[in-house]
């Protein structure tokens, strides 16, 4: 594990808060615009082929809407936060970086961990969230499960330890065409 950066490379509870304050809004008007032009073709459909608007159809396609949104959301903060951004539009306005340990960009995977593990952070209370303040690395819940930092984009530098990385080949895996060839 690397050496922590100096604090101020990290970014702290409040700027982190601003940038999901940012992101809830881009998404909420997002979530209506989907709502209403979903909701206004399931009843231009009902309505031109003669069926009556039930409880139930309404029901159904809200429930489509909430999984189309959950989708989408998902793929908001996982799709931004594994690109060369690495930041959702609210952490990018904050100047704030998503990264791995070692200050890298994270995969899609990862940023999808990340993101379903802020569940965790949000039960009781959003204590996963309150623990960014008290951790070295200001590092909420879901930042310990992915293993992912949340730097200042000023600072990112910082966040790449000192020392060189180790190779990460496994040693029946080739590292590069001279040992693919045999030189």
């Amino acid at each position: 594990m690397p050496a922590p950066a100096p604090s101020h490379a990290y970014a702290g509870f409040w700027r982190r808060f601003a940038a999901a304050l940012i992101d809830t809004a881009i998404l909420l008007v997002g979530a209506f615009i989907l709502l209403v032009l979903i909701e206004f073709f399931v009843i231009l459909g009902l309505v031109s082929s003669g069926q009556q608007l039930t409880n139930e159809s309404y029901v159904g396609s809200l429930l489509v809407v909430l999984g189309i949104l959950s989708v989408l959301v998902w793929l908001y903060y996982g799709g931004l936060e594994s690109s060369a951004w690495q930041a959702t539009i609210g952490k990018r306005l904050m100047h704030v970086v998503v990264t791995d340990l070692y200050g890298r960009r994270i995969s899609f995977g990862r940023a999808t961990g990340r993101y379903w593990s802020k569940i965790l952070s949000a039960l009781m209370l959003f204590a996963g969230f309150w623990v960014i303040p008290l951790t070295k690395r200001k590092q909420g819940l879901h930042d310990l499960i992915a293993s992912t930092l949340v730097g200042r984009r000023d600072y990112a530098s910082l966040l790449i330890p000192a020392t060189p990385l180790q190779a990460t080949h496994a040693q029946n895996r080739p590292g590069g065409a001279s040992e693919v060839q045999g030189a």
